[in-house]
C-alpha cells in the first residue's frame, strides 16, 4: 500500500513538471533572462491567415507567422530571406471605421528584454470594387528578438497587438 502511494505522488509530481515546462514553452519559453527564448511571450492568437489589432486585420502567412497558434515575425524584412519572402502584410479596416489617410504603427519591446522601439506609417489605399474595407500594405520590419507590443492608429481608430520575433 505505501509502495503504491510513493509510485502515484512521484507520477504527479512528474506530470505537474511535464505541464508547467510544456505550458512554459507553448510560446516563449519560461525564465527571467536575456535570452529572447526563454521569457514567455503572450503574442497574440491568430485566426486562421487573420491576426487582428483591434478593427485592423492583417492577412498574414501561417506557414511562416504562426508558431504555437500565435503571431510571430522574423528580425528583419523577410519571411525567408533565402527565397525573397517579405514580411508583407496587408491591414484593413472597415470603411465604417474613423480612420485616416495614413495607419500608423508604433512597436515597443517588452520586458526583460531591454527596450527598443520602430515606427512605420502606412498610406491608406482601396481596392477596385471593395467599397467595404480601407487597405494598408506593409513590410513589417522588426530590428530585433523578442516581445514587441505594435499600437496601430489612424484617425480615431487605434489597436494592438503582441507579436514575437525571433529567427
Amino acid at each position: 500500500m505505501r509502495r503504491t502511494a510513493i509510485i502515484v505522488a512521484v507520477a504527479f509530481v512528474v506530470v505537474v513538471v511535464v505541464v508547467v515546462v510544456v505550458g512554459g514553452l507553448a510560446v516563449g519559453g519560461g525564465g527571467g533572462s536575456d535570452d529572447p527564448e526563454s521569457a514567455p511571450c503572450p503574442a497574440t492568437r491568430v485566426d486562421g491567415q487573420y491576426v487582428h489589432a483591434g478593427r485592423f486585420t492583417g492577412v498574414i502567412s501561417p506557414d511562416y507567422d504562426v508558431l504555437n497558434g500565435r503571431f510571430r515575425l522574423r528580425v528583419g524584412a523577410y519571411r525567408a530571406a533565402t527565397t525573397g519572402l517579405t514580411q508583407k502584410i496587408l491591414w484593413s479596416v472597415s470603411r465604417q471605421a474613423r480612420v485616416g489617410a495614413r495607419l500608423r504603427i508604433e512597436a515597443r519591446r517588452l520586458p526583460p528584454l531591454s527596450s527598443r522601439t520602430f515606427r512605420l506609417t502606412l498610406g491608406r489605399t482601396s481596392a477596385m470594387g471593395d467599397r467595404k474595407r480601407w487597405f494598408f500594405p506593409s513590410v513589417i520590419k522588426p530590428p530585433a528578438e523578442g516581445c514587441w507590443r505594435l499600437r496601430f492608429t489612424s484617425g480615431r481608430t487605434a489597436g494592438s497587438l503582441i507579436v514575437l520575433v525571433r529567427d
